[in-house]
C-alpha cells in the first residue's frame, strides 16, 4: 500500500458500519498423526466493518478468518 491509499482507507474508516458475518462451513479435518479424516461442521461468527471500500474489504476479513481457522485446525490435529 502507498501512503496515499493508507491515507484513503484511513478516511473511509470513519464512515464505516458494524455487521455481524455468520458462516457454517462442512469440513473434513485430516489427522496425520493418526491417519484419519474427520468430518466435522465449523461455526464461525465474525463482528465486521463494512468500510467504504466495501465488499473488498470484506473480503479480505473473511479470507483472514479463514486461514486462522485453517491455522487452528493444524495445531488441533
Amino acid at each position: 500500500m502507498t501512503a496515499a491509499s493508507e491515507g484513503k482507507f484511513i478516511v473511509s474508516m470513519l464512515n464505516l458500519t458494524q455487521g455481524i458475518s455468520v458462516e457454517v462451513k462442512h469440513v473434513f479435518l485430516i489427522s496425520t498423526k493418526y491417519l484419519t479424516i474427520r468430518r466435522c461442521w465449523s461455526l464461525s461468527i465474525q463482528k465486521f466493518y463494512k468500510l467504504g471500500i466495501g465488499h473488498w474489504a470484506l473480503g479480505i476479513g473473511h479470507w483472514a478468518l479463514g486461514i486462522g481457522h485453517w491455522a487452528l485446525g493444524k495445531r488441533n490435529t
